[in-house]
């Protein structure tokens, strides 16, 4: 029968042997036979079966990584198209309509902090979305709109797109009959790249117009809180976002902790709710509290015996001391003082554990195949209810180099001062594939001498585990910039720790400006439509 399968099995494994035998119950099991039944759908599979004298439920996955997307995008809204008369340029400049009409336009499509500038036949426009995932698409659609209703006379249209108000790249449309036929389907896209011009975002490109007028198109406050399904992987949510992207969401919470000695599987389901404002020019603010329905960590028993500082050991007495917790409260002033130079300082509530002071700064080289950052932050252990201060405090100096390999590898070096004051470097290798997953792990060799089990003094113990980014927008019928992260280590240690990061400049840059723009000719998708072609260069960066 089509999709469907049986299957058999003897289990021959001597599961006494198994490391944490006795802990897990694993111990117990014996070697037998089992049988099943199997549905296929798709890349999801579902067993039952009858194995070792006990009936047994099983789905898993099996995830196309190399595929760009799972589900077909459905819900995906589609471009603008409208036809409406243009005005001349005179007109353009003597009323604010015009524009106005251009921000309402751009703003229904999800684009955010808009500001837009005339010089002389050109149209200049900065913005950001707050849902396309992949900036050539983003940037095409908002091109496609400006197209449609810049003033008759524009000969060229250029747009700077921005994360957190810092400029990534610009793109310059010439020739815009050209770019016109595209947008129809009339031209390939091999004969518009001679007439699209990609460029490194240089300070002061956002500078041209102010958002004054963006502001002002909306006459009327924006809609409330908003009950939202399926939205960026969460299945219900209460969400509210403006133009300038402060945003407050309400969504479920979930934390899943495996491999302490008390029991295998610990979790906790709960509700978060954060709020980010902009509150001035490239100065956020984020808050965060948690409140934990349910959870099982604080069953833990067993106290941490490290000899270190407890930085990250005792998680559990974290659990255990409250169930509603500020987890964020901190502001972060954003910088870019030069080409690819980007820096940022925080102060407040880092994370459950640690609240501080600190900064920092990244340079991107031209191409992107490399980035190197520092970063420094003085760091106070926040007590067990979340509401004041232990004595424990540190400075945590972190440099990171990350180097793009082919394929879709990077290898990253973090070497300096960690959480626990021990010094050493930690190891990071990942690879990228066409879906956007990224599979990778980590190993960490500090001078922090950790013999509690599994270390022992002649074979300490050091960091290490494998982890999973998953972009959502594969998983969804439309598109989003939600990823969700997993990480699979040892029980929470001390050794090799760092601090959570505010907002990590490398990993905001990552995706938009090291990947994204030097896609083989930084416009995919830039028509909606998958156009991609083989360059003899093989995709070498525009960028530049």
């Amino acid at each position: 029968l089509k999709d469907w399968a049986l299957v058999a099995e003897y289990d021959a494994n001597d599961y006494s042997r198994d490391p944490g035998a006795t802990q897990s119950g694993a111990a117990g099991i014996k070697k037998g036979p089992g049988v099943g039944v199997e549905y296929t759908w798709g890349w999801l599979t579902g067993q039952l079966a009858y194995t070792r004298e006990k009936p047994a439920a099983m789905v898993y996955m099996a995830v196309p990584l190399s595929a760009k997307d799972f589900i077909p995008k459905l819900n995906e809204p589609q471009p603008d198209t409208r036809i409406t008369p243009r005005p001349s340029m005179e007109q353009w400049l003597q009323s604010d309509e015009h524009r106005k009409r251009m921000i309402r336009a751009l703003a229904e499509q999800d684009f955010r902090s808009i500001r837009i500038a005339t010089i002389h036949n050109r149209v200049e426009v900065s913005l950001t979305s707050s849902r396309i995932s992949r900036v050539s698409r983003a940037v095409g659609r908002a091109a496609r709109t400006i197209l449609l209703l810049s003033p008759l006379g524009t000969r060229e249209i250029k747009i700077t797109y921005t994360v957190r108000e810092l400029p990534i790249v610009t793109y310059s449309f010439f020739e815009l009959d050209r770019l016109q036929r595209y947008f129809n389907g009339m031209l390939p896209r091999w004969e518009l790249e001679p007439y699209v011009a990609i460029h490194y975002a240089a300070p002061g490109a956002q500078e041209a117009g102010d958002m004054t007028d963006m502001l002002a198109a909306f006459d009327e406050p924006q809609p409330g809180l908003k009950v939202l399904y399926q939205d960026e992987g969460n299945f219900i949510s209460l969400k509210k976002e403006d133009l300038v992207q402060n945003r407050v969401n309400i969504r479920p919470s979930l934390g899943v902790y495996l491999n302490d000695p008390s029991g295998a599987f610990k979790y906790e389901v709960g509700v978060q709710a954060s709020v980010d404002r902009r509150l001035a020019p490239r100065t956020f603010f984020t808050g965060a509290v948690n409140y934990n329905i349910y959870e099982t960590i604080s069953d833990v028993t067993q106290p941490s015996n490290s000899q270190l500082p407890h930085v990250r050991s005792d998680i559990a007495e974290y659990k255990r001391a409250s169930d509603f917790k500020l987890t964020q409260f901190l502001v972060n002033q954003l910088y870019f003082p030069a080409e690819r130079v980007y820096a940022r300082a925080s102060a407040g509530i880092y994370e459950e554990m640690f609240g501080g002071a600190g900064g920092q700064v990244l340079y991107l080289p031209s191409g992107a195949r490399w980035g190197a950052d520092l970063a420094v932050d003085w760091v106070k252990q926040r007590d067990f209810d979340g509401w004041g201060f232990r004595d424990y405090d540190t400075v945590t100096t972190i440099a990171s180099f990350n180097y793009c390999l082919p394929m879709g590898i990077t290898a990253t070096a973090r070497g300096g001062r960690f959480l626990a004051r021990d010094e050493g470097v930690r190891f990071e290798l990942k690879r990228r594939f066409a879906s956007g997953y990224e599979v990778g792990m980590w190993y960490t060799r500090t001078n922090g001498n950790d013999i509690t089990s599994p270390g022992s003094p002649g074979n300490p113990y050091y960091d290490k585990g494998i982890f999973l980014a998953m972009p959502l927008n594969t998983l969804l019928s439309k598109d989003t910039q939600a990823v969700a992260f997993m990480s699979l280590a040892p029980w929470t240690r001390d050794v090799g720790q760092l601090v959570v990061s505010p907002l990590d400049l490398y990993r905001l840059m990552e995706k938009p400006l090291v990947l994204d723009v030097h896609e083989h000719d930084g416009l995919v998708q830039l028509g909606d439509r998958d156009d991609d072609y083989h360059r003899p260069t093989g995709g070498d960066a525009r960028a530049r």
